[in-house]
């Protein structure tokens, strides 16, 4: 059902971009960091990669770590708000559709009692039509017999 709700999908989808941007921009400034540090230990150059460079990378790393976790929770936080926006939507539209059907059974259900009584009125007309005729006839065929 979220597949019709086409700003339903934008603002999922804009979370989702939002998220990877953020997410990829802070692996990409931790991996320009280790890789720096990598480098300068093969350069052989150990003492550019401090235990204060290595703390605060670790430091950076738990933050990053949190920073996701919580962009996840509020991401699902979004979704589920938006979701339960969608359901309101979709049981109000289900009820206004589902009275529109009961009124429209109705609406064909007093037509078409309508054109039965109108039917069988019709009907009725007709047998005491056909009656009224036959005892004409009867009576016609009697009065030309002879006494």
């Amino acid at each position: 059902m979220a597949e019709n709700d086409p700003i339903l999908e934008q603002r999922v989808e804009a979370l989702e971009q939002f998220s990877q941007t953020r997410v990829v921009e802070q692996v990409g400034d931790l991996t320009e960091r280790v890789s720096a540090l990598e480098s300068a230990r093969t350069a052989e150059n150990p003492y550019l990669a401090s235990k204060a460079d290595i703390a605060r990378l670790e430091a950076q790393h738990i933050a990053t770590q949190e920073q996701i976790a919580a962009q996840s929770e509020q991401f699902s936080k979004d979704l589920q708000a938006q979701s339960e926006v969608f359901n309101t939507r979709l049981a109000t539209q289900s009820e206004r559709f589902d009275n529109a059907q009961k009124a429209q059974t109705e609406q064909l259900r007093r037509e078409w009692e309508e054109r039965i009584n109108r039917l069988i009125s019709w009907m009725v007309v007709a047998i005491i039509s056909f009656i009224g005729t036959a005892v004409a006839f009867a009576a016609l065929i009697l009065n030309r017999l002879p006494n």
